[in-house]
């Protein structure tokens, strides 16, 4: 009888050592997930800053003619080149 209740003993530690170690390695688990959101929400934002940052130069960059300009440049073809009918 004393060697039952030493065997069920022995099975008891092991198991709570098992089940101790499962817990660790979920926990563990648990934050690689925190750290994997955090890198996806930073990569997210980095993505976005990114591309208002290229399309601020490229509005930059791109020559852009004032509309007056532009209606005067018509305007002038228009004299210049005559009336449409002749």
């Amino acid at each position: 009888m004393v060697i039952v209740v030493a065997l069920l003993a022995l099975v008891s530690a092991v198991q709570f050592a098992l089940l101790y170690g499962l817990r660790r390695r979920l926990t563990s688990i648990d934050r690689v997930n925190v750290r994997v959101s955090r890198l996806v929400e930073s990569i997210s934002l980095l993505c976005d800053t990114t591309e208002a940052g290229f399309g601020f130069v490229s509005n930059q960059l791109t020559p852009k003619v004032p509309a007056r300009r532009a209606k005067a440049r018509l305007a002038r073809k228009a004299v210049n080149d005559g009336p449409l009918c002749s």
